[in-house]
């Protein structure tokens, strides 16, 4: 009902059942989430008790209603799931089948969208708009879309009859993040593929590999009438001129450092604003729209801003964590989802985003499981 944000939904009766449904899962995970501090445990426990608590400092520091602040924050905790998963021990194979099912029901969705240019009576759409020489086509699941792809990249090369339908996964993955034209998306699935067909060469033939494709897509790009690319380097030419970066910085620096009305707020985080009903929420719509300075554009800094340090601790934690564990290769799709995130951090908001929170803590469940007992850095 959630990942989609079907529109046939009251959005209040999403946002409170939601909720509690992600206590009821905390409830019943209770014996792991106080016994329990292996891996990924502990960074996850922070990032939910950051979420929770974020409640009650919305409710102190901007005199946002507790109602406005459940409903703000309920897509949030869906973080409980990782527990959730643990306490059930859930078979990490059965939750392929769940995530493949959901990521070719993206790829549909997003045809069917693309190929009539008509929004869908049943999902909510967040970009439609023609820009970069295409029309652009983003909504909600896109998190559990991209951690299906990188499932069908590590597992195309079965040779049984799913082996074809991960590579069309895989394949899928690529067109769809092609058509969507947007700039991070392509740089961490280009450096994830590279990586991925190229990991197991020696050093320096694959430093070599990397440097050659690299230079031929550059020339590529440099020389080709592709609207889609045309429209790309435009649009970067255009943000270099009106100083687009530089408003992110400013945005950046302004939320992280003047927005929070005390000490505590600085440590605790703001909560996250509900619609445009409370003062605080108006506050920061105006922000976004007389200044732009949008969160989504500013990553691990809208983290803390609306969660406190804890969180952003707690990620780099999750990184250092996964960077230094070693995964068998069909098994890698979790650590190249935690690069997907890595890269995107800071640019945009897919580290905190509801359509990613839920698929990073599938993410985290099964690198848990899959994770071979010593670790050492290999990328």
């Amino acid at each position: 009902i959630y990942y989609y944000d079907l529109r046939v939904v009251n959005s209040s009766l999403k946002n409170y059942s939601n909720f509690i449904l992600a206590m009821v899962m905390l409830i019943l995970a209770f014996p792991v989430f106080f016994r329990r501090n292996k891996g990924f445990d502990l960074p996850a426990k922070f990032i939910l008790f950051s979420v929770l608590f974020s409640i009650l400092m919305s409710v102190v520091a901007w005199d946002q209603s507790i109602g406005q602040s459940i409903k703000a924050t309920a897509p949030y905790t869906y973080f409980s799931i990782y527990f959730y998963l643990i306490s059930r021990r859930f078979p990490p194979e059965k939750l392929e089948d769940i995530l493949l099912v959901f990521g070719l029901t993206y790829s549909v969705l997003f045809f069917y969208q693309l190929l009539t240019n008509a929004i869908p009576a049943i999902v909510r759409v967040d970009e439609f708009i023609e820009e970069r020489g295409i029309v652009r086509v983003i909504f909600p699941g896109l998190g559990v879309f991209y951690l299906a792809v990188f499932m069908g990249l590590c597992r195309m090369n079965s040779k049984s009859v799913k082996g074809l339908i991960w590579g069309l996964m895989a394949l899928l993955g690529v067109v769809v993040t092609v058509l969507q034209v947007t700039r991070q998306s392509y740089i961490a699935v280009f450096l994830i593929l590279l990586f991925h067909f190229t990991r197991r060469l020696k050093p320096v033939t694959r430093y070599i590999a990397m440097g050659a494709l690299t230079s031929l897509i550059a020339i590529f790009l440099a020389s080709t009438s592709n609207p889609l690319v045309r429209g790309l380097i435009e649009d970067s030419k255009k943000d270099k001129e009106l100083g687009t970066s530089n408003v992110r910085l400013e945005a950046a620096k302004y939320y992280a450092f003047e927005f929070q009305p005390g000490p505590v707020q600085r440590l605790f985080g703001n909560g996250v604003p509900y619609a445009l009903e409370s003062t605080y929420a108006r506050r920061v719509n105006y922000l976004e729209k007389a200044l732009g300075f949008y969160l989504t554009d500013i990553g691990l800094v809208a983290v803390y801003f609306l969660f406190g340090l804890l969180p952003v601790f707690s990620f780099l934690l999750i990184w250092l964590i996964g960077f230094r564990s070693r995964l068998e290769d069909k098994w890698m799709y979790p650590k190249y989802f935690l690069f997907f995130l890595l890269i995107t951090s800071l640019t945009s908001d897919y580290i905190y985003s509801v359509d990613f929170l839920s698929s990073t803590a599938i993410a985290l469940y099964i690198f848990q499981v899959r994770r071979l007992p010593a670790g050492r850095l290999i990328v």
